[in-house]
């Protein structure tokens, strides 16, 4: 797993201050939230940490790491206020569940976990980045070309259910094929890839492999789609997009 190169700027991603007041954390505070996080299921945690991953990654590398974890546990945040003693008992508690972390940091190809890998594992396809469209390609390439080498356009209609098809899809293949479908820019990318050998471009002819989709999980933007896709208007969760 390769480390990400640090930042050569100190601002985090999000530079607009919070106009928020410290809270101040009461005995009675620390014992609610430890009682209530205790009770939580593995699901909740990681839904948890999605909805407010905001205080929970990292704003230098938009990452959940260890390390950060930790100084949330110990109350500190990089960045605008402190967490609640709710957020420091979470990062306490997935800190404590160590096969927790690693076995979503193993998805990752980066030192630590992204919103999209939160969101993949969850089955919240809503607001994936380009990124996590091609992970989620990736996760079920086989079942969108039904085992062949290539998925192709009408393959990906199907597991979209845009067109007839006598497979069932299950919900993951269907809003990979959707997102794919529903972002030109990206689709174009996907379909042209990466030539033989590496060494030239693809050619469009409306499939690609999974060398082409390889190629482009390293060169696709990890902006979440409410950001990089204002104009798209969710018709279904999870699965249909349309541009106003």
């Amino acid at each position: 797993m390769s480390l990400p190169i640090p930042p050569t700027n100190t601002t985090p991603l999000n530079t607009k201050p919070l106009d928020v007041q410290p809270h101040t954390v009461t005995k009675r505070d620390t014992v609610s939230a430890n009682h209530d996080v205790e009770r939580m299921t593995p699901r909740e945690i990681l839904q948890e940490l999605k909805n407010d991953f905001g205080m929970y990654g990292n704003p230098y590398t938009g990452l959940i790491t260890r390390d950060y974890l930790q100084k949330l546990a110990d109350g500190i945040a990089e960045w605008g206020p402190p967490p609640t003693p709710r957020q420091m008992k979470i990062a306490q508690e997935v800190l404590r569940q160590t096969t927790f972390f690693d076995e979503l940091d193993s998805k990752s190809k980066m030192d630590g976990i992204a919103y999209d890998d939160l969101a993949i594992e969850l089955g919240d396809y809503n607001n994936l980045s380009d990124n996590g469209v091609i992970k989620l390609l990736i996760a079920h390439f086989d079942e969108l070309g039904g085992g062949d080498t290539y998925v192709n356009l009408k393959e990906l209609k199907q597991a979209a259910g845009r067109i007839p098809s006598d497979k069932t899809y299950s919900a993951g293949a269907t809003a990979a094929a959707s997102l794919l479908l529903d972002r030109p820019k990206l689709y174009a990318a996907v379909d042209k890839g990466i030539g033989f050998l590496g060494l030239f471009s693809g050619k469009v002819d409306d499939r690609f492999d999974m060398a082409n989709l390889n190629y482009q999980e390293g060169k696709t933007s990890h902006q979440q789609a409410r950001h990089r896709y204002p104009n798209l208007k969710l018709l279904a969760p999870g699965v249909a997009w349309e541009i106003w």
